[in-house]
């Protein structure tokens, strides 16, 4: 299930019918759980409803209902969780219905979603703001490809993090430069320590790296501030074809369709990629290859 960032939401629970007493409590990103209290008005019905507090950035909310029911065991405690992805609309309300004035509730939260889904799975990411931490295993290099865009950098592996790592490549990769005393008798953490005189080439001795089998927790800020102008406009585009009647067409693979004086067919290319030409161009720049964007 999913809800927004920066907007006010509600969400509900359908209680046992015998169950009158609910007790709310929401976390945000497993954090320490708050206690809700139940919307005016529904603390006697069977559908049960709590707001949740404002949420800036993407992450995941979950919301424990406790009560108590009569079960076969006999009159037990209940906890009932719902877990809830907070994400970052593509479009907004407004502009759906600059395209769509007639558009209802329900239906502007569905083209929104379909288009969001179908945006990213072309590009491989999400055009949201997350805050924390994010697990990514070394290569042998002092270069660190990352698996989401990362804005800024809190802690590695629990410590705050040096003026030895830069953020580069637009955020996709994250480079680490050596420190300390050079390695001619020992490494900066007293390791490759030589004895008995042994002439030592100190350029063998690699250090910044992050090494291969060693997971690194990347604590920052990843994605994006806002939606890039090239992602909304042809998330636009799509808003405007997926609500096209032909659409459905199209979503069964039909390619061709012949009446008495007419005839539709579609070019094989509307059943790839996004399935408009001016989006995929719109959005050739985000599209991660191989798990990593195209820069």
């Amino acid at each position: 299930m999913e809800i927004y960032n920066q907007t006010a939401n509600v969400v509900e629970f359908e209680a046992p019918e015998s169950t009158t007493v609910v007790s709310v409590t929401a976390s945000f990103n497993d954090g320490e759980p708050i206690a809700l209290s139940l919307v005016s008005g529904t603390e006697n019905q069977k559908t049960k409803k709590v707001a949740l507090p404002y949420i800036p950035h993407n992450g995941s909310v979950r919301v424990n209902w406790s009560f108590t029911a009569q079960t076969f065991g006999g009159n037990e405690p209940i906890v009932i969780s719902r877990v809830y992805d907070v994400v970052t609309p593509i479009v907004s309300t407004k502009e759906i219905l600059e395209i769509h004035p007639n558009a209802t509730v329900p239906e502007i939260t569905q083209v929104e979603r379909a288009v969001r889904h179908i945006i990213q799975a072309h590009t491989g990411q999400v055009f949201g703001k997350f805050v924390g931490a994010i697990n990514v295993s070394g290569s042998d290099s002092n270069a660190l490809q990352l698996p989401s865009r990362l804005l800024s950098l809190t802690n590695v592996n629990g410590n705050a993090a040096s003026r030895h790592f830069e953020i580069s490549a637009d955020g996709w990769v994250l480079k680490y430069f050596s420190y300390g005393v050079p390695p001619v008798k020992a490494d900066y953490h007293g390791l490759h320590q030589h004895v008995g005189g042994v002439i030592h080439n100190p350029h063998s001795v690699r250090l910044g790296d992050f090494r291969t089998g060693i997971s690194y927790e990347l604590d920052g800020v990843w994605g994006w501030e806002e939606v890039p102008a090239q992602v909304n406009e042809a998330a636009r585009l799509l808003i405007n074809d997926y609500a096209c009647a032909n659409q459905a067409y199209r979503d069964r693979y039909l390619t061709s369709m012949t009446a008495a004086d007419w005839r539709i067919q579609y070019h094989s290319g509307a059943f790839l990629k996004t399935g408009n030409v001016r989006a995929d161009q719109l959005l050739s720049n985000f599209v991660l290859q191989r798990g990593w964007m195209v820069i």
